[in-house]
This record gives structure tokens, sequence and C-alpha cells, in this order.
């Protein structure tokens, strides 16, 4: 049986049996890839893995809806086949392999949107490698985008204009960010220490803008353990960008020397958030330079985001 090994960094993270061809895996996420990978070498080598499959598929609540799991040695074979994966109201997929003329549905399953059941490893173990994961990231891997300026909308009769984001729960939590235009009608997105809030806004929600600061992370971990280190703001948007995280940033509280605000990094793919609490010091803007402290939970759950916040109240 084919099998595909993944390595990075000279470490194997990911053995699985060759359900995707290198093409398919440009359009489809790797992670899912890779579980759907790691199942299958399971479910058809179940005594390699010492595991009872089918006790396996209930615990995780995997479904199989059409077809049967022998069906799956019928990939390796025959490339012709489609794969589609479809994320339902953010709580589950539905996978499936048809022939191109959708006639023959070879194996349709459906799946929780679950972080650690996708990556394949808990909690303990993606929280211990969080820090590495961060700084490891390569921050020029991020693609930037242009604004649409047909979209921008200009803030009463000031010089600021807002390209409207989408919300997470509350309006005040969102991706707004903010620009200037120049005499030429050019956009920018703004960085003004006269403009505090606005400018954490657009620091928070992406990495275009130019900065040299740090945050000092409080990392709560599961079991009430925590782990503290320091981190370059821009790695740590990088890291969460890169692993296709959404940012929604809102502001807590304002006084002359401090700002605490919200920092939400959804995986709706995934089903988790990054949520992060931040206290900023307005008076650092000007230099483009300081630290930042932070209190972080890492990969929540998305349904437990909201019992987090009620928590923090």
């Amino acid at each position: 049986m084919p099998v595909t090994v993944v390595n990075e960094g000279g470490e194997v993270v990911h053995i699985g049996l060759s359900l995707f061809t290198p093409m398919q895996r440009q359009f489809v996420d790797e992670a899912q890839c890779n579980f759907l990978e790691r199942i299958a070498l399971a479910g058809l080598l179940p005594e390699f893995y010492d595991i009872d499959f089918r006790q396996y598929l209930r615990d995780e609540k995997l479904e199989i809806l059409e077809g049967r799991w022998d069906n799956i040695k019928t990939f390796l074979t025959d490339t012709t086949y489609i794969f589609q994966s479809t994320l339902v109201d953010g709580k589950a997929y539905i996978a499936c392999w048809y022939t191109p003329d959708a006639e023959n549905r070879y194996l349709t399953l459906t799946y929780p949107a679950n972080y650690h059941l996708i990556a394949g490893f808990g909690m303990t173990e993606a929280e211990d490698r969080l820090y590495d994961d961060i700084r490891q990231v390569n921050v020029n891997d991020i693609e930037q985008y242009e604004p649409v300026e047909d979209l921008m909308q200009r803030i009463g009769n000031g010089p600021l204009y807002l390209l409207k984001g989408d919300i997470y729960f509350l309006p005040e939590l969102n991706s707004n960010r903010y620009y200037v235009k120049d005499n030429s009608g050019h956009f920018s997105l703004l960085y003004s220490e006269d403009f505090p809030l606005e400018t954490l806004a657009n620091l928070m929600t992406g990495i275009e803008l130019d900065n040299q600061f740090v945050i000092e992370t409080k990392l709560v971990k599961y079991g009430y353990k925590v782990d503290q280190f320091t981190i370059p703001l821009k790695n740590w948007l990088a890291f969460c960008i890169q692993h296709g995280c959404t940012p929604y940033f809102g502001v807590i509280s304002q006084e002359k020397s401090k700002i605490i605000c919200e920092l939400i990094m959804q995986n709706e793919s995934l089903g988790y958030c990054h949520v992060m609490k931040l206290t900023a010091n307005p008076e650092q803007l000007k230099n483009r330079q300081g630290t930042m402290q932070a209190r972080l939970n890492s990969y929540v759950p998305m349904s437990n985001v909201k019992e987090l916040f009620d928590e923090s109240k």
C-alpha cells in the first residue's frame, strides 16, 4: 500500500495511506488530508496500531454515511475520483469520495470539526508545542492584501476611513481595519499615536505595519498550569494567520497609559480559538516598539469561547 510521509525540519510529522495526489493536496486543507490518511491506514491495519477500529470510530464520533471502509482501497488504484469536504454549521465535516459523473459514491463519512481529533494530538501536547511553533514561523511567508477601495467608508468628516470586517459575538469584537487617504487618493493603513485604538486594531489584525512590539505572555494551560514566555507580536500574528485563523479585536477599557483589549484568533475550519487578553501602553506607539502583557488560552473549542468570556467578567 502506498504511504505518505511528511517530514518537517528533520522530524516525521505524518504517516498515512496515500489518499490524495499532490494536486489534490493543493486544494484540500493539509490538516484534513493528514487526518484522513492517518485513519485510513489505521482502518486497514488496526492490528499495527493495536486498536479496535470500530470502537475508535464510535469514540471519536466518526460515522460512515455511505459505502464501506474497505472502499478506500479503490482510491489507491483509481486517481480519477473526486473528493469533497464540506463544513456544516461550523461543527462537523462531511467528506465524500465519488466518481466524476457523481453516480458512484465510494465513501461518505462525517466527523467533528475538532482540532485535537484532526491534528492528531491532545490539548497538553498542543500547548507544549505552542511556543516552539510560534518561534519557528516565517513572517515573510504571510501574503499581504491590498485594500479594496470601493469598500472604504469615511468616518464622519475626519481623516479616517473604515474597511468594515466581520463580527465575533459582539459588534465591538470585530476585524475592522482603518485607513487614511493621501492627496493622490491612495489609501494606506493607519498608524498614528493620535488614534491609539484604531492603530491597535490595525496592529492586531495583520502584519503589514512595521513594529518591534513584544508580548510577555502567560499561557494558561490544561489543568490550571501556567507557562510564561515572550514573543514578538508579529510572530504571534503570523503563526495564527498561517494556521488559518481570522483575527477579531476589541477594546475592554482605556486609560491614559493603559489599554486593555481582547484578541480572538478563530480557526473555524478546525473548530478552535486562541483567546488573548492584552494590556498595551498607548505611549509606546510613537516609537513603534514596547512590551505588551497578555493572558492566553490556546486551542479553545469554539463552543467554549463564550463560557471563557463569562468567566473573565
